[in-house]
């Protein structure tokens, strides 16, 4: 069955930042395009995101992350 997916953007920038800053995201040298987009991800003054449209790999990242969340949300509730 099909589940909405859970894509919020600030909260799913969090979740990957809080991942990788606890070194439960690794990235193989393969990953490029990833690696890339993660390298190039900015924000301008007001706190916006730099050309959000482009960060493909990124947000599908952001996408697994908050989908982990999700699950493991799912999980407390049954057990």
């Amino acid at each position: 069955y099909i589940v909405p997916a859970s894509n919020p953007v600030e909260p799913g920038i969090e979740a990957v930042a809080a991942r990788l800053g606890a070194n439960q995201i690794y990235f193989d040298k393969s990953c490029i395009n990833c690696i890339n987009d993660l390298s190039k991800y900015s924000r301008d003054s007001y706190g916006n995101i730099r050309r959000k449209t482009i960060f493909h790999y990124a947000d599908c990242l952001r996408y697994l992350c908050m989908e982990f969340v999700a699950f493991s949300q799912v999980l407390d509730t049954v057990y």
